[in-house]
C-alpha cells in the first residue's frame, strides 16, 4: 500500500470494520421466529473476498498459487477501502 491509504492504516491499524449485511430477526403471524438475526460479515472481510475474486483473475494456471500470499493481499486491499472510507468520510 502507498499514499494516504498506508498512512492511515499504520497509523491506526485496521479502521472500523462495520458489519456488510445484517439483518432482523423475523416472525410470523403468530409471533413465533422463522429467521434468526444475525450481524452478517464483517465489510472488511466481504472486501477480501471481492479482492480475493479480483487476484485470482491474474493467476495464470501454470503454477501452484501462495494462497496465503494471495489472502494476505486481499486483506491488505480490505484494509485500504475500509481506510479509504475513513478519509471520504472525514474529508
Amino acid at each position: 500500500m502507498t499514499g494516504i491509504l498506508s498512512q492511515v492504516v499504520e497509523s491506526e491499524g485496521v479502521p472500523e470494520n462495520p458489519a456488510a449485511f445484517p439483518f432482523a430477526g423475523e416472525r410470523d403471524a403468530y409471533g413465533c421466529g422463522i429467521r434468526e438475526s444475525s450481524p452478517g460479515m464483517s465489510l472488511r472481510d466481504w472486501f477480501a473476498g471481492q479482492a480475493l475474486i479480483g487476484l485470482c483473475t491474474t493467476l495464470s494456471g501454470t503454477t501452484v498459487p501462495k494462497y496465503d500470499k494471495l489472502v494476505r493481499d486481499a486483506f491488505a486491499f480490505a484494509d485500504a477501502m475500509l481506510a479509504a472510507r475513513k478519509v471520504t468520510d472525514n474529508a
